[in-house]
Parts: C-alpha cells; structure tokens; sequence
C-alpha cells in the first residue's frame, strides 16, 4: 500500500494587495489619481468588504506578504496555489474603462513580480479591463505570455453587459488560444 499523498493544490489562495507599489506602477497620466497615500485604486466590491477597525481575532492577518505565503505553501506541502487578489475583487466595478486599463496591468506587473516569481509555487490570476473587452483581450495575452500568470479573473459586478454578450467573446478566443482557465 502506498504512502505518498496526493500533491496539494490550493486553486482558491488570495493574496493582499500593496496599494502603494501598484500605485508606482501605474503610467501617467493616472499614476498621482489616488487622495491619500495607501489609498485602494480598486472600488470596493460590496459593503461587505469594508476595512474597518482593527482586525479581529482570528481574522485573516493582512500584513501576511510574499515570503510568508512561500513559505506556508512549502510548510505545508502545496505545489501550487492560484492566488487571486482580496481587495481588487471589485474591480469590474471600475467606471472608467481608462482607469481599468491602467490599474490591470499595473497590478498583474505586481502581481507577477511579487508572487508569481519563477521559482514560486504561486500562481496569479490577472485582473484584465473587462470596461474594454479588446483592451481585456489584449492585456489577457500580455499577462499570460509575458507575466506568466495562469488565468484571468473576470468581475462577477459591475460590468455594463453580462459575461456572455458577444462584446466580450474577443476576450474568451484569446483564452482559448493560450489554452488557460478563466475564473469569476
């Protein structure tokens, strides 16, 4: 009888995201758009999800980063984790397909160089400007084949038209082509 056990993939991991760092990495002219330093450049995804007060007991520690979220994966024995982002899940609810597309790619370039390094067992899921299915398409094909991030997640809020409408179809032709899940 066998002992070994079955590799460990956690395909539901979450990361936090640095909003500063992001913030560095968005291009002019969007890149001083925030108010206050620390400041989310995603809106939040429903009042649910509000950061208020102190963290309770046994809550999830915010302050947990990259080498942290390695070495738990290595600790115990994941292999991979797709690791998607917490505060940024709102970010379908993004009004304006310009800031959309200048906050995505600067967070999957976070993403990417924080988490998804190559000798990381995590793996991102891209935030990609559905506000603009070709601009999503595009930068679909660009976290994936540059980043090397693995999948897309697309907004369960927010949009102006469902998943399925035919505007967005550009953005599922590309997945296929690269042969990568995509996750709501």
């Amino acid at each position: 009888m066998s002992t070994a056990f079955p590799p460990i993939i956690d395909a539901d991991g979450h990361i936090f995201e640095d909003n500063n760092a992001i913030y560095a990495l968005i291009p002019e002219p969007y890149k001083n758009e925030r108010q206050v330093v620390g400041q989310s450049p995603f809106p939040q995804l429903d009042h649910l999800h509000l950061p208020v007060g102190k963290t309770p007991p046994g809550a999830f520690d915010l302050s947990v980063k990259a080498p942290e979220w390695k070495q738990f994966a290595k600790d115990v024995g994941i292999q991979a984790a797709v690791v998607y982002p917490t505060f940024a899940l709102g970010y379908g609810r993004i009004p304006n397909p310009n800031w959309a597309a200048a906050v995505c790619p600067a967070y999957n370039t976070w993403l990417a160089r924080t988490y998804c390094t190559p000798d990381s067992p995590l793996k991102g899921a891209a935030l990609i400007p559905m506000q603009d299915p070709k601009r999503a398409a595009a930068e679909l094909r660009r976290a994936v084949t540059e980043l090397g991030l693995t999948t897309a997640m697309l907004p369960s809020t927010g949009l102006r038209h469902y998943l399925g409408d035919e505007e967005n179809w550009p953005i599922y032709e590309v997945a296929n082509e690269l042969n990568i899940p995509l996750a709501v």
